[in-house]
């Protein structure tokens, strides 16, 4: 009776470990998206929800430039189905050049709030709600080491930015092709990386700031211990995908409001 009782609690040890390691080795997607109130923001948000379904392991972290967290917001999140966390910063700053800084930076905190490092297998990306995103997208970045990157369409009046491999070695980045800045060490769009959550964890002090226009990229990662953009990863078949685009929506102006019957407007 002994024996059997020894062969039990060491048979639920060796369960408990290997969904420990399985949980652990099992990537969260951390998508983090600054947002702000304007008559396109639920349809941005709409196309962003729909995309995100249908990966896998997604936890999305919006966040609000405002004092206080909108209801319609937080309504819209649970409806969107995906596990979330809605958290606001605001701008307050009247100098500021750069909007979605002190946002991101909030959802960073977020992180090393809640996740120790090595506790958690994780990616860390910064998704616009304005941008579109291909389903493969998430797929790419969630078997990336330390950090990765990839081509991005429709940006700085080129049809698309990023990285460039070598023919003979589509694991190895050879060049960035840039039409703004092409010297920067970081010559990427926000939209273009996405890192090893351990990295966010370990390195507490890396942030954006409100005022370095161009370089906010190469601001984080520098602050995530990269020396330039040649140390990522390439993803997307080498860098010759595209699967995200810097799509810009008209500004659309309200000048007449209809009956108060909508209950779902943001």
């Amino acid at each position: 009776m002994g024996r059997i009782l020894i062969l039990v609690l060491l048979l639920t040890f060796i369960y408990a470990i290997t969904l420990a390691i399985r949980r652990y080795h099992r990537k969260t997607i951390f998508v983090i998206t600054p947002t702000y109130s304007r008559p396109n923001q639920k349809p941005e948000l709409v196309r962003l929800c729909t995309v995100l379904c249908t990966a896998r392991d997604v936890h999305w972290i919006v966040i609000e430039d405002a004092r206080n967290k909108s209801r319609a917001l937080a309504q819209f999140l649970e409806d969107c189905g995906l596990p979330y966390t809605h958290l606001n910063a605001p701008t307050i700053s009247n100098t500021s050049r750069i909007r979605g800084s002190a946002q991101r930076n909030e959802a960073l905190k977020w992180l090393r709030t809640n996740f120790r490092p090595m506790r958690k297998s994780g990616v860390v990306y910064f998704a616009d709600d304005d941008n579109t995103y291909h389903p493969e997208l998430f797929d790419e970045m969630r078997t990336l080491e330390n950090g990765a990157t990839w081509p991005v369409g429709l940006i700085a009046d080129s049809d698309w930015e990023g990285c460039i491999t070598d023919p003979n070695d589509r694991k190895k980045i050879s060049d960035f092709w840039s039409n703004y800045a092409p010297d920067r060490n970081f010559p990427i769009d926000m939209a273009a990386f996405a890192v090893n959550l351990n990295l966010i964890l370990e390195h507490s002090n890396a942030l954006f700031d409100d005022k370095a226009v161009g370089v906010q990229e190469g601001l984080i990662l520098t602050g995530l211990g990269f020396k330039n953009a040649y140390e990522l990863e390439p993803k997307a078949d080498g860098c010759r995908k595209i699967l995200v685009w810097h799509t810009k929506s008209t500004k659309q102006e309200v000048k007449v409001n209809g009956p108060a019957t909508i209950k779902n407007m943001l």
